[in-house]
């Protein structure tokens, strides 16, 4: 456990301040800059890729968007 901690920490310079919440925030600002006002079709496979990025733009944008 050690070892990831240097690698993490040391290493890469993270920090240990990530929360689930706050990332789910960083993808909402990401997208929502990314897209800037343009309508957004997506298709779902039915796998976790497509279904997580759906839910995702379902949060992040207007209804109509």
């Amino acid at each position: 456990m050690q070892i990831f901690k240097n690698f993490l920490f040391d290493i890469a310079h993270c920090q240990p301040s990530f929360t689930v919440g706050s990332r789910i925030e960083e993808a909402f600002t990401y997208i929502r800059s990314f897209v800037k006002g343009q309508i957004v079709f997506i298709l779902c496979s039915g796998g976790v890729d497509s279904s997580v990025c759906a839910a995702l733009l379902t949060r992040a944008l207007p209804t109509e968007q």
